[in-house]
């Protein structure tokens, strides 16, 4: 069984005096291999503590803080800094990037995209806190929204339409389409503190409610899968007329009726 000291578990004090003390063993005519035997450690250790002494004397092997410094990693700091202005600049898909929000894996395919170097999203977490960046819930806006057109058709096309509907005795029903897709993301995205961010998207907020809890909360496999659990919570809705209701009263889905 072997008996040998893992430095690495000791103190920084001690650790300190060690490195001191096997220095000297070795300037004092110890060979390093004996000095690494005789203090429990490896080699590599005995040679890189020489390395240290020898550029810097005995003060070089003095206790520092331990510990991975905030952001540190491969990125040098171009690097980090054209990364950091990535994110802030753009989203994912803007990229071509496939991913909709900036999470730390979103960013860890950039980093290995545009540099060649893998980074685990621990790392990343690093690297965002050390840039001054958090996980927000961002807003949202409507990217095919046309505020002309809506006021021209709420002036001229609607309340003819309106006009028909009360003449025939008829009820006016409002429909949309709704596009899904199995990756669809919900959550935070990374920006900087106190800069939330933004990503173009539909407004309407059924769409929105279904895609993030039929489909946002869960990974569907396949289509019958997907096809499933959007059954199941639309039925789910059906059971609650009152949350329907109440997102008619949104002011920036509120058109005519």
């Amino acid at each position: 069984m072997s008996t040998k000291t893992d430095a690495r578990k000791l103190n920084g004090a001690t650790q300190a005096h060690l490195r001191k003390l096997m220095v000297k063993a070795v300037r004092g005519g110890m060979t390093q291999t004996e000095a690494a035997a005789t203090y429990g450690v490896s080699l590599r250790a005995v040679s890189k503590w020489m390395k240290l002494s020898r550029a810097g004397g005995l003060k070089a092997l003095k206790a520092g803080k331990r510990g991975r410094r905030p952001g540190g990693g491969r990125l040098n700091t171009a690097q980090a800094a054209r990364i950091r202005a990535l994110i802030v600049g753009k989203m994912p898909d803007q990229l071509k990037l496939s991913f909709y929000l900036w999470t730390r894996e979103a960013v860890a395919h950039l980093i290995e995209r545009e540099y060649d170097i893998a980074v685990s999203p621990t790392t990343v977490g690093r690297y965002l806190k050390a840039w001054g960046m958090s996980a927000q819930k961002p807003v949202r806006r409507a990217y095919e929204r046309n505020d002309a057109a809506i006021a021209r058709w709420l002036e001229e096309d609607y309340p003819a339409i309106a006009k028909d509907a009360k003449r025939e005795k008829a009820t006016i029903y409002w429909g949309d389409e709704m596009g899904l897709r199995r990756d669809h993301v919900s959550g935070t995205s990374f920006a900087p503190l106190g800069q939330t961010p933004v990503v173009r998207g539909p407004d309407e907020l059924l769409n929105q409610d279904v895609k993030t809890n039929a489909l946002g909360k869960s990974r569907p496999t396949n289509k019958a899968e997907m096809v499933a659990n959007l059954r199941s919570h639309l039925h789910r809705r059906q059971k609650q007329p009152h949350l329907i209701r109440s997102l008619f009263q949104e002011q920036h889905v509120r058109y005519a009726a």
